[in-house]
Formats: C-alpha cells, structure tokens, sequence
C-alpha cells in the first residue's frame, strides 16, 4: 500500500503509480502551471513540493505506513 497526504488528508493507492497519478491529477485539476521545486526521501517517506505559476505551493507526503513518525535504523 501506498498513501499520499496533503492538507491533513490521506488517500490510499494500490501502487506507487497510481500515486503519482493522483497527485497529477489533483495539481492539473487547478488549471494552472505548476512546477515541481522540491523532492526528498527519507526512510520510505517522500516529500515532493510543487509551485503553481501564482506562487501558491502544495505539498505532498508519499509513505508506506500510516505511521510518518521518524524511524531510525
């Protein structure tokens, strides 16, 4: 399983690329230009920043477990 959250809300995908999709999706659903100005993993948790042409950021956390807290290895 796969989960994307944004804005305190967390959806549940099959696949890392239905994910992807998602996120797609839901930046083009604005209608704006957007480009991607951050990426990072970090123990199967990515964060990708994306900017729209106005400035306006959206972040997205992509994880593997519900659990987001800091796991050391």
């Amino acid at each position: 399983m796969y989960y994307v959250t944004k804005n305190y809300i967390t959806e549940e995908f099959a696949s890392e690329e239905d994910a992807y999709n998602y996120i797609i999706a839901d930046l083009e659903s604005h209608h704006l230009s957007y480009k991607k100005v951050y990426e990072q993993t970090d123990n199967d948790i990515q964060v990708i920043v994306f900017q729209y042409h106005t400035l306006y950021m959206e972040a997205y956390i992509i994880h593997k477990t519900m659990d987001l807290r800091t796991r050391r290895n």
